[in-house]
């Protein structure tokens, strides 16, 4: 089937996008990590030179893990250690010369082995857990020596010198490191602490007890020695009830330069999931997985957080932030650099902000933390009671003993029955009811609450989403919305009623009814949802220019009421969005984005929000059937001057490609204006200069465009979209370099790795992601990594297509991947989905579904398909298929049918084509070659017929064979065959009672088998096969015997003369003279004897008694034989 799609695809698609914050405005949001390595494998514990030219890491890859290192400069990576074994854990000596690892070829518990210019030399001894490699130095390396438990380990030091180790420190310790000054060794110890142990003095001088949910982690000394970096693993991400090494973890980082310093740092957040800190003297390395996979990433060393920010700013970025992780990152800051919260306010607000998150094991350490500062809350001892029961219920479906989940939850019952009763006992009650199946009782007892405080709310909303379900809304309009709560808390609650309202349909009954209930600004807000609808329903331009004028007094009122106008902004959106009203909805954002200030934490939001939209709006222009399309140059153009998006601007200049000289002013008076970075003007000149070039460019054009991608910065909004174009620079670039299976794999591996930073630049971008996914699986199919390529197509098949005709390649695309990485039943299954949307043209795609059905072994399946193309489809090729498919299935008189038109339209006498690339030429010699074999070795077909195509098949063989090559054969495998069909043919012309003929054929096919042992060896499979078919056909044919004991003999001599007896070769051999003995020699007994009194035969006794147990029963059954015949 025709490929439908270039290496360069943007697409729109009908799901809205959600960028990324643009991070040029970098006090205004998190600072950003940059990437450094890229999947689809995992990549984890990073370690780098003193320079920073390197970047050695552990790559986890289909179940087995490598060393790998990156070059920083060129981007390339290449793996530094065996395939043949796993390795991981790399540590670098501080000069750089030498790698030390935790291997495992020689010892499955691991091995700490030196890596020295490709030479691997292992110092530890097999039989022990070894290690956590870390350099003392240049001279020694300390390693962690355990039983299998991890229990009992201790701290040895290796002296590279001496050549052997030393036991430092005895105990519990996980992950060490040293200090710059080689003074102070780190580790963790028991629990969550880190120690810190005077190599010098040899003790323990300070114990760091880390006072955070979940487990500690590795743990690193900053370059300069002043700081603790390390990971804690917080979320019970799998839903395990433990939290370990597998979960989500932030980086934190530790002041231990200060004694006054109580509490760590944290400097990333828990939706980034990084672990396994490396802090050189520039960055922080480390390990995160919010991408998918695990990568490599580095960041500042103060972490994501701006270092410039003040008290104000992380209070503004907490009041804004999107996230509940983000939030908790912010209190961090707040409380332990600003000291501006007490701790109980701190663990408090943390804790909610865990329960909001729906993460209850870390709110649970934080609500416990409080119970100890205050013991008396009876409160939160309910609370308690309730998080121990939520976090094993949420996980309930995965466990089989449903009896021990009832027993648990009637001892907290019991629990709470010795609590003093309050609105909290009663809520917990009320969710046990739920978490015992007792929805019911649950639902009575919710309304008869009455809860104030912010997180009593927020539970008993949750239950009540839970167990009242579409009475949801009613619920909140009579126990939640009404309660004297912050005005914060009551917009929160109103937003959930809100989004409870159906699209689409006039809310004003249900408005009208709750408005008496509250009061100001939610009624406003109300009655906005009204005004809304009604703009999304409105023709008349006068009648919406009023209704959008109430919504914009309503900004002008709750201008300064954050909240109120965060709702008023996010409903509006969402209603216009639900009502295709995307002009009226940038009305609004233009609104929102007028009332903020610029310097704002805000702003970057709002800016967002309106490029969005200009995009999508611009996306609906150019796939309109209408003469709307001309409006989607606008659209662009606006989303340019609004964020600088390079989305946009690919699309507009491409769109507007024909006023090229009237445009360009308008670029160089927007960079002049600054709306626009300089460095646009090279990524719009690329895109005339390559894409819309309408000229053969060379491999040297497109490296010098994609030198000019590469200055681009990461902070550039869009950066997806830099990283696509970069991705298509290189990979034209690799097409030119293509050659048989030959290709330039470093320039492959830079177009991987661009495709996926385009992935990771445009994370919600579907448009972006789509385009990237397809050109990676053309790729991968050009470059012959068929597997990765269906992988990728897989993942690009869980995004939405924008036409049938895309869906259709990519399915096509999908198949042959799948098939080429030996699934032929997927690649079927994929096909037969395909067909079920009527592709058009059918008939490929029914050629294709057949082919692959019949290679899965569905001959049903593949006849079905083939059955629906016409007879102007049925080429010699697909009539090839469908015979072997008839073939399969025993139906020789329909095999006839289909291949008697191929070998109608081929003469026998058809020259074999000359051809530069075999592998594209259709050869209709071999057609006719395999169908006359098809029909030759059908089980029901005629034996005349069946003759026939035997004897035109055999006089075919030389001239096929002396074309081989060229024709995809095997020289050695068509000489085995003919000498097959030879003694096929022996067994027709017995058939047809004429012994002659047998006996001549026969005759001939051992003259071959003596030709292709000359050619191929005399132990080999096809003539040792020969020789035992043609003494057992003696009893009905008369054999040469002077021609079977000379191939005998020469068996026999080439046998003896191996240095060695190799055991299958032995087996086979005996066998053969097993046979040789009865049919030949008719001498069993002495043959039998004989045979196993040679020296070969007691060499396998002694070798390998399995093969000769199977020799000895092969014997016992022939002997049966002889005694039957």
């Amino acid at each position: 089937m025709k490929k439908l799609i270039g290496v360069l695809a943007i697409l729109s698609c009908a799901i809205p996008s959600v960028y990324a914050i643009d991070s040029n405005a970098k006090n205004q949001s998190l600072l950003p990590l940059k990437r450094m390595t890229v999947g689809p494998y995992d990549n984890f514990q990073a370690t780098v030179d003193e320079n920073e030219k390197f970047l050695y890491y552990t790559r986890s890859e289909n179940l087995s893990s490598q060393i790998m290192r990156l070059d920083l400069s060129t981007g390339l990576t290449q793996s530094i250690t065996p395939r043949d074994a796993d390795a991981r854990t790399p540590a670098l000596s501080p000069d750089g010369k030498v790698l030390a690892i935790n291997y495992f070829k020689n010892d499955a518990k691991g091995d700490i082995c030196l890596l020295r210019d490709e030479e691997i030399e292992c110092i530890t001894k097999k039989g022990v857990v070894d290690h956590s490699p870390v350099w003392l130095g240049n001279s020694r390396l300390a390693y962690i020596s355990s039983d299998d438990s991890g229990r009992q380990s201790q701290l040895m030091v290796y002296d590279m010198g001496k050549k052997s180790s030393e036991a430092l420190f005895k105990g519990e310790l996980y992950a060490p490191d040293l200090s710059p000054d080689g003074k102070t060794l780190v580790f963790k110890g028991k629990r969550n602490e880190l120690v810190l142990y005077d190599l010098g003095a040899r003790k323990i001088n300070r114990t760091l007890n880390v006072e955070l949910p979940g487990l500690t982690g590795p743990s690193r000394f900053s370059a300069d020695g002043k700081y603790l970096y390390f990971a804690q693993y917080m979320l019970d991400s799998n839903r395990d009830l433990t939290i370990d090494g597998r979960d989500a973890a932030a980086i934190y980082r530790y002041d231990i330069s200060n004694s006054n310093v109580a509490a760590p740092i944290q400097i990333t957040s828990l939706d980034q999931n990084c672990s396994f800190p490396y802090p050189s003297k520039q960055f922080l390395y480390m390990t995160c997985a919010f991408e998918g996979a695990l990568d490599i990433y580095r960041g500042p060393l103060s972490g994501t957080v701006p270092q410039t920010w003040v008290q104000t700013d992380l209070d503004e970025a907490h009041m804004v932030a999107r996230s509940y992780s983000d939030r908790i990152l912010f209190l961090n800051h707040i409380h332990n650099r600003f000291f501006q919260l007490s701790d109980g306010e701190y663990e408090e607000r943390v804790m909610q902000n865990f329960v909001y998150a729906n993460e209850i094991l870390p709110a649970k350490f934080y609500l416990d933390s409080i119970l100890n500062r205050s013991p008396g809350r009876a409160d939160l001892k309910a609370f308690s009671i309730l998080f121990d029961a939520y976090s094993r219920w949420e996980v309930l479906p995965q466990k089989k003993n449903l009896g021990a989940f009832a027993e648990f939850i009637r001892t907290k019952r019991q629990e709470l029955s010795k609590l003093p009763k309050s609105p909290e006992t009663a809520l917990t009650d009320a969710y046990l009811d739920h978490f015992a199946n007792q929805s019911s009782a649950a639902e009575k007892k919710l309304p008869a609450l009455r809860l104030e405080d912010d997180l009593s709310l927020y539970l008993s909303a949750r239950l009540a989403r839970l167990v009242f379900k579409e009475r949801y809304p009613k619920f909140l309009v009579d126990n939640v919305l009404k309660v004297d709560a912050t005005e914060q808390n009551r917009l929160y609650y109103l937003s959930l009623w809100l989004a409870e309202l159906k699209p689409g349909k006039d809310p004003t009954a249900e408005v009208n009814a709750l408005k008496p209930l509250l009061k100001e600004p939610m009624t406003d807000l109300l009655q906005n949802e009204i005004t809304l609808h009604q703009i999304t329903k409105i023709q008349d331009i006068e009648q919406k220019i009023l209704k959008k004028q109430a919504v914009v007094a309503l900004v002008e009122k709750y201008k300064t009421n954050y909240f109120a106008l965060r709702l008023l902004i996010n409903r509006s959106i969402v209603v216009l969005y639900q009502g295709k009203k995307s002009r009226d909805m940038a009305d609004i954002v233009s609104l929102w984005i007028s009332y903020i200030k610029r310097d704002s934490k805000e702003y970057p939001y709002a800016i967002e929000a309106m490029r969005q939209n200009f995009v999508d709006l611009a996306y609906q222009f150019m796939n309109a059937k209408t003469d709307d399309k001309k409006f989607a140059v606008g659209s662009f153009y606006d989303s340019i001057r609004t964020s600088d998006d390079l989305e946009s601007h690919y699309q507009f200049v491409t769109l507007n490609q024909a006023n090229w000289n009237e445009f360009i002013k308008s670029y160089r008076t927007m960079i002049s204006q600054g709306l626009i970075a300089q460095e646009t003007w090279a990524f719009i000149h690329v895109i005339r200069d390559t894409i819309l070039s309408g000229k053969k460019l060379e491999a040297d054009d497109y490296a010098e465009a994609a030198v000019k991608i590469e200055g681009i910065s990461d902070t550039h909004l869009g950066t997806g979209m830099k990283y696509l174009l970069l991705g298509y620079l290189y990979h034209k670039q690799l097409q030119f370099t293509y050659e048989g299976f030959k290709y330039d794999k470093s320039l492959a591996e830079k177009t991987h790795k661009a495709y996926l930073f385009a992935m990771d630049g445009a994370l919600q971008n579907d448009r972006i992601q789509a385009s990237a996914l397809q050109n990676l699986a053309i790729l991968h199919l050009e470059i012959r990594n068929y597997t990765l390529a269906s992988e990728f197509l897989q993942q690009r098949h869980t995004i939405a297509y924008t036409s049938a005709e895309e869906e259709q390649t990519m399915a096509w695309l999908k198949a042959k991947a799948m098939y080429l990485s030996n699934r032929s039943a997927d690649a079927y299954e994929t096909l037969r989905i395909a067909l079920s949307k009527n592709p058009q043209p059918v008939e490929p795609f029914h050629e294709k579904a057949a082919f692959y059905a019949w290679n899965a072994g569905n001959f049903e399946a593949a006849e079905s398909h083939f059955k629906q193309l016409p007879a102007a489809s049925l080429t010699n090729a697909v009539r090839l298929g469908y015979g072997y498919t008839l073939f399969m299935q025993n139906r020789g008189p329909e095999l006839l049918a289909t291949l008697d038109p191929l070998l109608n339209s081929i003469p026998p006498n058809t020259d074999i084509k000359k051809a530069d690339a075999p592998a594209l030429t259709v050869q209709p010699l071999k057609q006719r070659f395999l169908a006359l074999g098809l029909i030759a070795q059908s089980k029901t077909i005629d034996g005349n017929r069946k003759a026939k195509a035997l004897e035109e098949r055999l006089a075919l063989f030389e001239t096929i064979k002396s074309h081989a090559k060229m024709l995809h054969f095997q020289a050695e495998n068509l000489s085995d065959q003919k000498i097959k069909e030879l003694q096929d043919l022996v067994q027709i012309r017995l058939m047809q009672g004429d012994q002659g003929k047998a006996s001549k054929v026969l005759a001939d096919s051992l003259t071959e088998a003596d030709a292709h042992g000359k050619e191929y060896g005399y132990l080999s499979n096809t003539l040792i096969s020969a020789l035992k078919n043609a003494w057992m056909l003696s009893v009905n044919v008369p054999l040469n015997k002077e021609q079977n004991a000379n191939l005998a003999n020469k068996v026999d001599q080439e046998f003896f003369t191996q240095k060695a007896f190799s055991p299958l070769v032995t087996q086979k051999w005996a066998e053969m003279k097993l046979i040789q003995a009865v049919y030949f020699d008719k001498n069993f007994e002495k043959g039998s004897s004989d045979l196993f009194k040679t020296s070969a035969m007691e060499s396998l006794k002694v070798e390998k008694p399995d093969i000769y147990s199977l020799v000895s029963r092969y014997r016992d059954e022939v002997q049966k034989d002889v005694a039957v015949k």
